[in-house]
């Protein structure tokens, strides 16, 4: 194989040289000429020395422009032929080396292709013997494989990756048999669990529906008693309030007796003269006068007693019955006891009172 080697261009760094010439003579020339300056406007041999001074320096600067030039137009000249030369070779070199790289390119695809394939392969067959640990519930804690019924068994993922087929089948045909017992006593557990509860739910339920039943028996008779307490309960209460009835219908029976014999005996002894002197005192008021039939049509208890009080003070002879009747108005009676009452007092004295014409005022 032949390849371009750099050549070295002698005559080019030999005029290169002329340049190192005029460096040397730079620092002659600084040494000489920086120290120059012109003292005012009258320094007239220091204007021209200054002067002097930059053209020869101008003259330096001009040879090196001119000598750059020149070489360069060489070097732009020599750099197009090369371009160009270089081009053409590299035009016929290219369709050569694509050719090549295509060729390296479908190889190398293929290559690649195969591997991932044979990745996914791999992958595949891990993930379903993975997937077969997984269904007997193993579990993964970050470094091996293991369950809660092989005891100390652990597995590496490598070795689940690269066993044979052979050995891994034979290790799943003992993982599964244990699988098997392990579910197997599970179940049986389970079970028991469930017929115990089963079991204990229903003898709850038993024990429930026994305790529902005497307590509905005890509401029931609870009930039933209650039911007679009530009855017999109502009952004393309306025998008590008949018998309340009778006894105070006897004892109004036997008062109104015994009220009746005293009023009707204190008016057989009336001492009229005394009566009709009271009532002119009484009628003198300018008060309107309550007579004995108002009282006995609309009795009240401030009539009553007004009524009872003012015959009081007529007639001397019944004052016992009259306080007694007073008594027994404010503490003891009620309205329809009090208007009996007023009721017979007045009509004892009714057929007293008319036959002399007394007009009784009442305040």
């Amino acid at each position: 194989m032949t390849t371009l080697e750099p050549k070295k261009y002698i005559s080019i760094e030999m005029e290169l040289k002329e340049f190192d010439v005029i460096e040397t003579s730079i620092s002659s020339l600084n040494n000489k000429y920086m120290p120059l300056s012109i003292n005012g406007i009258n320094d007239k041999d220091g204007y021209k020395e200054v002067r002097i001074a930059r053209l020869d320096v101008k003259r330096y600067r001009v040879d090196v422009e001119k000598r750059r030039k020149e070489l360069t137009a060489d070097a732009v000249k020599l750099q197009k032929m090369v371009n160009e030369k270089a081009k053409y070779i590299t035009s016929l070199l290219i369709p050569i080396e694509d050719h090549l790289f295509k060729q390296e390119e479908i190889y190398e695809i293929e290559v690649e292709r195969l591997k991932i394939e044979k990745e996914k392969a791999e992958s595949e067959k891990l993930q379903i013997r993975v997937n077969r640990l997984l269904i007997i519930e193993f579990k993964f804690n970050g470094a091996h494989y293991y369950s809660d019924y092989t005891g100390d068994i652990k597995i590496d993922p490598l070795d689940i990756k690269n066993v044979s087929d052979d050995d891994f089948e034979e290790k799943m045909a003992y993982l599964q048999g244990e699988y098997e017992k392990y579910k197997s006593d599970i179940e049986n557990e389970e079970k028991k669990k469930k017929d115990a509860l089963k079991k204990e739910e229903e003898e709850r339920r038993a024990e429930l529906e026994k305790i529902n039943k005497i307590r509905q028996e005890q509401e029931i008779e609870r009930a039933r008693l209650d039911s007679i307490a009530k009855e017999q309960a109502e009952k004393e209460r309306q025998l008590k309030i008949e018998q309340d009835k009778i006894e105070k219908e006897k004892a109004r029976i036997e008062e109104e007796k015994i009220i009746e014999s005293k009023i009707l005996e204190s008016a057989n002894y009336a001492q009229v003269g005394n009566v009709e002197n009271q009532i002119r005192v009484l009628t003198t008021n300018n008060e309107s006068p309550i007579t004995i039939e108002n009282v006995k049509n609309n009795p009240s208890e401030v009539k009553i007693n007004k009524f009872l009080i003012k015959l009081q003070e007529l007639n001397e002879s019944p004052e016992g019955v009259i306080e007694e009747y007073i008594w027994k108005i404010d503490t003891e009676f009620d309205k329809d006891f009090i208007e009996r009452k007023i009721s017979m007092v007045v009509g004892g004295l009714d057929e007293y009172f008319t036959e002399r014409k007394i007009s009784l005022k009442i305040e």
